[in-house]
């Protein structure tokens, strides 16, 4: 049997040094699938870490919060109106919703002013009156006999405080502008007017006593077109906020909030809570409870504070509220309390004990009022914005 020599001897003829077999003519090549599935699945992996990166950070560092521009400026006369934004110009009435787009406008002129409940609307200029729905069609329009200084509405009657500081009378009016009563407040400067109990049936006026040497507060309570039923001073603290609970009036001075009923007799349930040090900023209702919101009254430098209080009026505590960083606004809505800071916003639901923290990458400057449904409007210099907040 003859045995093949040399170096070439048990080689494939196809196979040259240095080159694989399936690279060499009449190799062998494998499926070029892996080849193309491997960069994708690094791809993969690479999306896979970033987005759990994002996750993370979006857990330790939450979103911002959204803003929305508005058109109207800083010096203008700007309120709530349920979840919309109420404006005056120096002209017009222009109410934009929570998206910035305007809803409508009603022109009055120059040298008004307004008040709402949040679903009625009252404007006033000189001695006209008018009254407005929550679609900015006027009710009726009305001339009085002298300057309005004030006015209110809510869901029964509508009042007007006329005249000067020594001759003041106010004026109730049905929402079709039928006159029901006149009540005369001379020597008493009206500060507040106000509707309670059962769909606003009842009027309640805080006035001024100027005839007193020392600061002396009056409330009065009215049922309008029949009789006034009650009437109570404050001779030794100032009383400066009322607001309802229920069919009660809450009345907060200087060093108390206390309850009374529609005869100006103080209630001992709710009892009286001290709050010597702090004043009501803001006061919200929500199903059965009532919140108030408190600040300190000796505020740092700038109006800044570290601290607030919330009092319930269904259980009538103060919650403590501490800031982690110093904020100079407050605000309530349906679901919690909010902090706001220049560039932070704190949030606490009713009922829990820890900050939520959501940092800005602007800066705010200013705040104007809460809105429903979550939002507020802020300043951010010469911007005025709605800034939808955090709720997590």
């Amino acid at each position: 049997m003859q045995r093949r020599s040399g170096s070439g001897a048990g080689r494939n003829k196809y196979v040259k040094s240095g080159v694989a077999g399936h690279d060499a003519p009449g190799g062998k090549k494998p499926s070029a699938l892996p080849k193309i599935l491997r960069p994708v699945f690094g791809v993969g992996v690479v999306l896979l870490a970033a987005l759990v990166v994002i996750f993370l950070i979006g857990k330790v560092f939450p979103q911002t919060a959204q803003i929305v521009r508005l058109e109207a400026r800083v010096t203008d006369n700007i309120q709530a109106f349920g979840d919309s934004v109420l404006y005056y110009d120096g002209t017009t009435l222009v109410c934009v919703g929570s998206n910035g787009k305007s809803k409508w406008t009603y022109t009055i002129g120059g040298g008004a002013d307004f008040s709402t409940d949040g679903t009625r609307i009252v404007l006033w200029s000189g001695a006209q009156l008018h009254v407005l729905d929550a679609r900015g069609n006027a009710t009726f329009i009305d001339k009085l006999d002298n300057t309005i200084r004030m006015a209110r509405v809510g869901g029964t009657y509508v009042a007007a405080c006329i005249g000067d500081s020594t001759t003041a009378s106010v004026r109730v009016l049905s929402h079709t502008g039928s006159l029901l009563e006149t009540i005369d407040f001379s020597g008493l400067y009206p500060l507040d007017i106000g509707f309670f109990s059962n769909q606003g049936q009842r009027m309640w006026v805080l006035g001024l006593d100027l005839g007193s040497n020392a600061p002396i507060t009056k409330l009065s309570t009215y049922e309008p077109g029949r009789m006034a039923t009650g009437a109570v001073e404050f001779n030794d603290e100032l009383a400066y906020r009322v607001y309802p609970y229920n069919n009660l009036l809450m009345v907060a001075d200087t060093s108390k909030i206390r309850a009374y009923n529609y005869k100006c007799v103080e209630q001992t349930s709710p009892a009286a809570i001290t709050i010597y040090g702090w004043e009501v900023r803001q006061v919200r209702t929500v199903g059965r409870d009532t919140h108030a919101l408190l600040r300190p009254m000796l505020s740092m430098a700038g109006g800044l504070f570290s601290s607030l209080r919330l009092v319930t009026n269904a259980s009538q505590t103060a919650q403590p509220i501490r800031l982690l960083t110093p904020c100079f606004a407050g605000g309530l809505s349906e679901k919690g309390v909010y902090a706001i800071g220049s560039s932070v916003v704190y949030y606490l639901p009713y009922g829990e004990k820890v900050l939520r923290t959501t940092h800005l990458t602007y800066t705010l400057t200013d705040f104007i009022c809460m809105l429903d449904g979550g939002s507020a409007v802020v300043v951010a210099g010469q911007d005025v914005l709605i800034l939808k907040l955090p709720t997590k």
